[in-house]
């Protein structure tokens, strides 16, 4: 063979193999980009996913302790009441006793047993 012909064929051996290696190193990087492209958004999703269940966690939480919270202030409001209720209902026995005893003194024409001021 001719050594003439013989470089034309690994020229174009050569050109034939770069084309291919090209070819083939870009369907290999854009397979790559393509699968770390995939894998971002799923890692996306994942922490989208992760962020809305903790929101949820916290708003069930912050709920509950709202609750707790209200059930606490009625349960001091309950007893608030019933102390005032307590001392109105005993205020109320001492007046209708003092009457009583204002009336009873008074129909009896004794003298009250304290001072009027």
């Amino acid at each position: 063979m001719p050594p003439i012909l013989m470089w034309v064929l690994v020229v174009v051996a050569a050109a034939v193999c770069g084309a291919l290696g090209y070819y083939f190193g870009g369907e290999n990087r854009k397979r790559t980009a393509e699968a770390k492209i995939g894998s971002a958004e799923e890692e996306a999703k994942r922490i989208v996913n992760d962020a809305i269940k903790a929101a949820e966690q916290k708003r069930k939480e912050t709920i509950i302790e709202a609750k707790d919270e209200a059930f606490k202030l009625k349960a001091d409001a309950d007893k608030l009441a019933e102390f005032f209720l307590r001392e109105v209902a005993g205020m109320a026995i001492f007046a209708e006793a003092t009457a009583e005893g204002l009336i009873i003194h008074l129909h009896h024409g004794s003298k009250p047993p304290f001072e009027m001021k």
